[in-house]
């Protein structure tokens, strides 16, 4: 983690001083704007988060039927699976602020995530887990978050 750390904040130093239109991180596939960028970015020094919101890639659709899916995109660059929720029809803001904490939570931990696993923020959310075949074609297994 310590080099895409690195990365961040040399492109967010330079975003400062060189006039940048948009910051593209190429594993996640996401444009972002220079203000955004400097302030996600952790600063020097600082243990903070992994920036998830700049490193992973969220992909949103909403379904006829009023459901949405949402998939993440990059953290096999970080050594662990894709996390997928499919079909839900919880707040879409939920959804992506409980996979973003996880995909921070891998980012940072590693593929700790086992096929069956249970997981939530306290103990009596149980939040169930399973590895899958990607429903958006990825070759790789992903992690199916079910709602």
């Amino acid at each position: 983690m310590q080099r895409p750390l690195l990365l961040t904040r040399v492109i967010a130093g330079c975003s400062e001083v060189f006039p940048t239109s948009a910051i593209y991180w190429g594993d996640a596939a996401v444009v972002h704007k220079p203000d955004f960028f400097r302030k996600a970015a952790p600063p020097s020094g600082v243990n903070n988060d992994a920036p998830g919101l700049l490193w992973v890639g969220y992909l949103r659709e909403r379904h006829e039927d009023g459901s949405f899916s949402l998939y993440t995109r990059a953290l096999s660059s970080y050594g662990c699976m894709d996390l997928e929720v499919v079909r839900t029809r919880r707040k879409p803001s939920d959804v992506l602020e409980s996979v973003h904490d996880l995909a921070v939570y891998l980012i940072e931990n590693g593929n700790v995530i086992r096929d069956g696993d249970t997981i939530g923020p306290d103990a009596e959310t149980k939040i169930k887990t399973r590895y899958a075949e990607s429903v958006i074609g990825r070759e790789e297994k992903v992690i199916r978050v079910e709602f």
